[in-house]
């Protein structure tokens, strides 16, 4: 069996808003490895942070970032 490419990996999108809030306002994953796309539709800098991931990033306004977990 080959191994898994990281494109197979499913992705889940967390999209930071003008007003402050994020869409989903919780993101459910299953257990293993996955990819979460970072959106920053804001005009302001933001940060991610999850300890349980040990994921961290600030993302300038307009920016998008996609990042491999656990």
């Amino acid at each position: 069996m080959a191994p898994a490419q990281a494109d197979e990996l499913p992705t889940f999108t967390l999209t930071f808003k003008p007003n402050g809030t994020f869409e989903p306002a919780t993101l459910e994953v299953p257990a293993g490895r996955f990819k979460i796309e970072l959106i920053n539709e804001s005009n302001e800098p933001v940060e991610f942070e999850s300890i349980p991931l040990r994921k961290e990033k600030v993302l300038g306004p307009g920016v998008k970032s996609r990042s491999k977990a656990p």
